[in-house]
């Protein structure tokens, strides 16, 4: 277990002979960011994120037979969706306006719901994992970006919860920038 070290055993061994140094990542310093695309309240809104998950794939896999057996190769590659979970804020900036706003961008009408080129809805976005003085220690870039499900979580007068903003985050593919 890293950072575990009792009579020079446990723990990992650095260069230099170190032991017990070892930092892990923590879930809770990261931030979420468009970068190349977006503009106006919904990059402010990334500042009301609860959470976030960082990018993921599934290798879909080619079987190939030959007489009794069966051997696997790679496949088509395929990005899981991401979501990213806002409270709902009303001040300093409404979040869930924010985010209507860009739903509103991938479509001409939204009465009549006719489709915008994916050049004025698809956003790069990026994440990152920080270290304790908030530099980033691991980067993702996701390209064209765009939110394909909104739930404005639901009402309720028994309860005394905040209300919360889930937003389903489709990608075309990630890169792993740094990290």
């Amino acid at each position: 277990m890293p950072g575990f070290n009792i009579n020079g055993t446990g723990g990992d061994i650095f260069e230099g002979g170190a032991y017990g140094k070892a930092e892990a990542k923590r879930k809770y310093r990261w931030l979420f960011k468009l970068l190349k695309g977006g503009e106006g309240d919904i990059i402010k809104s990334f500042l009301y994120l609860v959470s976030a998950k960082r990018p993921a794939w599934d290798f879909q896999p080619l079987v190939q037979h030959h007489n009794q057996e069966q051997i696997s190769h790679i496949g088509k590659t395929q990005w899981t969706d991401i979501d990213l979970k806002w409270y709902d804020m009303e001040q300093p900036l409404d979040c869930c306006d924010a985010i209507y706003k860009w739903i509103e961008s991938t479509t001409y009408n939204m009465e009549q719901a006719n489709p915008m080129k994916p050049t004025d809805y698809k956003q790069i976005t990026g994440l990152d994992i920080l270290d304790n003085l908030g530099a980033p220690i691991e980067s993702w870039k996701m390209y064209n970006s765009w939110p394909t499900k909104v739930d404005t979580d639901s009402l309720d007068y028994s309860g005394n919860d905040l209300l919360y903003i889930t937003c389903t985050l489709k990608y075309d593919r990630a890169q792993k920038i740094k990290g």
